[in-house]
């Protein structure tokens, strides 16, 4: 579903050759680390020329992942490694987290509904359903003990 713009793209000849950008970034299981990623990634998105729009879904469900990792990813109190790649490519974003916690995969988690009334909602589940409704695509892998997973946002054509 392309529903966003992004004016301040790269020039079409970037475009047009699918040229892929990226960074990597390792952060600590410490909440102490979310600021950081949150910079990090709207730096990402100026350089990039997203929109706020694009910008603001991007760095919320960031937020989300690694608040649910740092919170219920790990049975120790030991210190672990979460790995962060930002992509551009020609006409998406990609946000790639790897952490090194229990096996869990939010495409199998049953969607949540919501309540009436905030006092009527069960804990849990909520991220999930904002994480899913703020990109365009999820996708999950266990590979070599680690979970991965990334989340994609299609942008527009910006020279159609």
């Amino acid at each position: 579903m392309n529903r966003r713009d992004r004016p301040g793209a790269a020039d079409a000849a970037a475009a047009a050759a699918g040229r892929v950008a990226g960074e990597r970034r390792v952060f600590q299981n410490s909440l102490s680390e979310l600021a950081g990623a949150g910079e990090w990634l709207r730096s990402f998105a100026v350089e990039c020329g997203l929109t706020h729009e694009v910008t603001h879904d991007l760095d919320l469900a960031l937020h989300e992942v690694l608040t649910n990792i740092i919170s219920y990813a790990y049975r120790d109190n030991r210190h672990h490694e979460i790995t962060v790649v930002l992509r551009e490519h020609s006409n998406r974003i990609s946000v790639v987290v790897e952490d090194d916690g229990v096996p869990f995969n939010p495409l199998t988690a049953p969607p949540t509904h919501p309540a009436a009334t905030l006092e009527q909602s069960p804990p849990g589940g909520r991220g999930l359903r904002l994480m899913r409704s703020l990109v365009d695509e999820l996708q999950y892998a266990r590979r070599d003990g680690k979970n991965v997973l990334t989340m994609i946002v299609v942008l527009d054509d910006p020279f159609s």
